[in-house]
Formats: structure tokens, C-alpha cells, sequence
């Protein structure tokens, strides 16, 4: 069963979370999670992006491939890891080095089949995903985007995961390269 969901700026997540309950979201859980990347957006045998990931968070973690097959639908695939220290040292040894670590506080919440899921992401500030699964309709992308509405959530993000965002933020900020040394003019 694929992933369906949207993710959007949310300038308030305590105000979104307060809203959320007023309309019947119901409180699942608060977790920390921290998200190594190992393959990030790569393009994947049969074209479409893919991501690689070792996900720590309280009671567990998980190696978790996804395959996104549009800005709404991703394919997840994912395994119970006992060892993620193992995990981290097996994925050295293969040659995968970690290319972004996503660190983020998520608050989970129900109503019938959608999740709301408030975000602080360290280094990128705070979003709201909306969740379902299932297959794929315009039907519910829009039931989605009404939600968001709803809730007073802000811009859709389009097509992008936290570490994809987090690694454009680090290019923005990195220095660009030192200029060429000009030579001085001979007296």
C-alpha cells in the first residue's frame, strides 16, 4: 500500500495542533526521530527518485527505501533494524556514506484515515504533513489540500523531503569557490 501525502508550511504548530483537535484529530503520539540518508533523491533504475534512510526515533529503528512516484504518491518499503549503530557501520563498509542526517520533533494526530503530522525539523523550521494510503486520485490530493485549508496550514511543498530541503539549504550556504589569483601588473 503507497504513502499519499502533502506537506505545507506551517508558520504555528501549536495553533495548527489546536485547531486539529477542535475538528476531531485525535492525539497518537509525540516521537524525536533522526533520519540518516544514505541515498538521497537519486534517480532509480527505472527513473523514478528514491531514498534510502536509517530512521532512529523512541522504540526503534528502521531501514527504509521509498520510491516517489509523484509530489502525492510514494512507494515505502521498510525493515525493523535492532542494531542501527550495526546498521550505520554495514552501510560504511558497502561504501554508502551518510549524506544528510534530518533531525525532527513530530507530533502525530488522527481522524479516520488521514494523520496530521506537525514537524519542527532542525535546521528547516516547522511543517504539517497530511497522510493517508492507498492509491493515488486527484479525489485525494484535493480532500487533502481542503484539509490543509482548514487547518490554516500554509504553502504547499511541493515534491521535496526534508533532506532534499535540508541539502539545498546547505548549497545556498556554502562558500562559493575562492576566485582565481589575478596576476599584478609588472610595474
Amino acid at each position: 500500500m503507497n504513502e499519499l501525502e502533502l506537506k505545507f508550511a506551517c508558520e504555528d504548530l501549536e495553533a495548527a495542533r489546536e485547531r486539529a483537535e477542535r475538528i476531531g484529530f485525535a492525539f497518537v503520539h509525540e516521537k524525536t526521530q533522526q533520519d540518516t540518508f544514505y541515498i538521497n533523491g537519486d534517480k532509480g533504475p527505472d527513473g523514478v527518485r528514491v531514498f534510502l534512510r536509517l530512521r532512529e526515533q523512541q522504540g526503534g529503528a528502521s531501514l527504509d527505501y521509498h520510491r516517489v512516484l509523484s509530489d502525492l504518491e510514494s512507494e515505502e518499503t521498510e525493515v525493523g533494524v535492532d542494531e542501527p549503530e550495526k546498521m550505520k557501520r554495514i552501510m560504511a563498509m558497502l561504501g554508502m556514506p551518510v549524506l544528510v542526517v534530518v533531525r525532527k520533533r513530530r507530533v502525530t494526530l488522527r481522524r479516520g484515515e488521514y494523520n496530521l503530522v506537525l514537524d519542527r525539523v532542525d535546521g528547516l523550521g516547522d511543517f504539517a504533513e497530511i497522510e493517508t494510503f492507498g492509491a493515488g486520485s486527484e479525489e485525494i490530493e484535493e480532500r487533502i489540500k481542503a484539509m490543509a485549508r482548514e487547518l490554516g496550514l500554509g504553502a504547499q511543498v511541493p515534491g521535496a523531503g526534508y533532506s532534499e530541503l535540508l541539502t539545498a539549504r546547505a548549497a545556498r550556504r556554502s562558500p562559493s569557490p575562492a576566485a582565481p589569483a589575478t596576476s599584478r601588473p609588472r610595474p
